[in-house]
Parts: structure tokens; sequence; C-alpha cells
């Protein structure tokens, strides 16, 4: 099983990758639960928070995207920018 440590290293590459540069170091988890999904396997289900590097002075806009990674093999099962997970 993969620990948050793990988790964090894993977004961290995924956002890297699908968004490019960001403004911060690296991106806000505001969530994350470790979960078993309904084929009895567990994932991670992670909230983050960033702003993507603008061209344009002045521009900043923050998103937000959700995560779901398996909690084996490390695997991102889900990645959604614009949505997150609840409760």
């Amino acid at each position: 099983m993969i620990d948050l440590k793990r988790v964090r290293e894993i977004v961290n590459e995924h956002v890297r990758i699908a968004v490019g540069e960001i403004e911060e170091k690296e991106p806000m988890i505001t969530f994350a639960v470790r979960d078993k999904l309904f084929s009895a396997k567990e994932a991670w289900r992670v909230n983050v928070r960033y702003t993507p590097k603008s061209k344009e002075e002045g521009l900043r806009w923050e998103r937000v995207a959700l995560f779901k990674i398996d909690a084996e093999t490390g695997e991102v099962l889900e990645f959604k920018e614009g949505w997150t997970w609840t409760l």
C-alpha cells in the first residue's frame, strides 16, 4: 500500500505533466482519504488546489482538481480539473 507521502509525489508529477508550470512550489492537497472502491480495491481520493503560471502579467486563476489513485500500484485512475471529492 502506498502512503500519503507517495501520493503527494504522484500528484506533483501528474500536475507537472498535465498542467505544466504552476505558481506554487507544489499543488496543495486539500483532501486525502483512502477508501474502498466498488471492486473491493482500495484507492486514494485526493483534492488539490494550484495556480498555473500565466504568460500574461497579473493574470492568476486558481484551479482545483480531483485524483483517484490506486492504493496498491500508485496508478492514477482518474484526474478531473474543476472537480472535487466530497464525503
